[in-house]
């Protein structure tokens, strides 16, 4: 256990809620623990992170006292969203909502060969194995191909059913032909992490347009678009006097988390956090 422990430690995150977790020692800034990354700063420092804090914000004099300047910034940088009286949370970060098992830990600790990314895709316990077997044969070239045939010395005629024919080699049957470029252009993109953005609509009781809005959000994942679109919104029906709002969302994910009907990702953790603020 004590030879993992640098290797688990930096794993394990916290969410600073009331600031009972250690300043020095526990990784609430999830890069590492802030002893790890100054000099001189002994085991026996057990100082909370509420010391620093300041009506649940930081103290910046005190930040300044204690800290090694060139860590004051990142200090400053990093967000609390302080609730008084809640216990602050250890997340673990191997897994997608932060809650630790023992196989996440075991895959991060033991020693084990690169596995070959391609060859983990394709035989994978979610893929039919006729499919596997079948991508598995065209990258090995040993489907019964046009190009196999010339190498039996027969001369094979060019596909038939694409708008530019070919030879019906494993290119342009998985890759350059019509069929295949369509199935592509389909499914290609699916899980790739891309540009998002949000916008919504405020309406009177009657259905006329109050405001409406498009913002750019970066880049990141569906969910947090949702998340932060409906921040957005919110906070700017409170800055504009609009304080009796009903909020109409289309994602049952994200309305399940603002009714902690479900275990909340780690990674939106901070903006689900936002919006319950706002709410309340």
């Amino acid at each position: 256990m004590l030879r993992n422990r640098k290797m688990v430690e930096t794993e394990i995150g916290w969410r600073i809620n009331s600031g009972n977790a250690f300043f020095w020692w526990d990784n609430w800034m999830g890069e590492r623990p802030l002893a790890h990354l100054g000099h001189g700063i002994t085991s026996l420092n057990n100082t909370q992170v509420s010391y620093f804090l300041r009506h649940g914000q930081w103290n910046e004099t005190l930040v300044r006292m204690h800290v090694p300047p060139l860590l004051v910034p990142k200090v400053l940088s990093t967000a609390i969203h302080y609730q008084a009286g809640v216990t602050d949370e250890a997340y673990w970060k191997q897994t997608e909502n932060g809650t630790f098992t023992c196989s996440s830990a075991w895959n991060l600790v033991r020693g084990k060969k690169n596995k070959s990314r391609l060859f983990s895709t394709i035989w994978h316990k979610q893929v039919l194995f006729k499919a596997s077997f079948l991508l598995w044969r065209a990258l090995k070239f040993k489907l019964p191909t046009n190009d196999k045939l010339s190498s039996l010395g027969v001369q094979p005629s060019t596909c038939f059913c694409c708008i530019r024919p070919g030879l019906d080699d494993i290119e342009h049957i998985f890759v350059t032909g019509n069929f295949a470029a369509h199935i592509w252009r389909i499914s290609g993109s699916l899980h790739n992490l891309g540009k998002i953005g949000g916008g919504g609509t405020l309406r009177d009781f009657s259905g006329n347009m109050i405001y409406t809005f498009t913002i750019p959000l970066g880049f990141g994942t569906n969910n947090q678009a949702k998340t932060q679109a409906d921040t957005h919104e919110l906070d700017w029906c409170i800055q504009h006097g609009y304080m009796k709002v009903v909020l109409e969302v289309d994602s049952e994910l994200l309305t399940k988390w603002l009714n902690h009907k479900s275990k909340l990702p780690w990674k939106l953790q901070q903006y689900i956090t936002q919006l319950h603020q706002i709410i309340n």
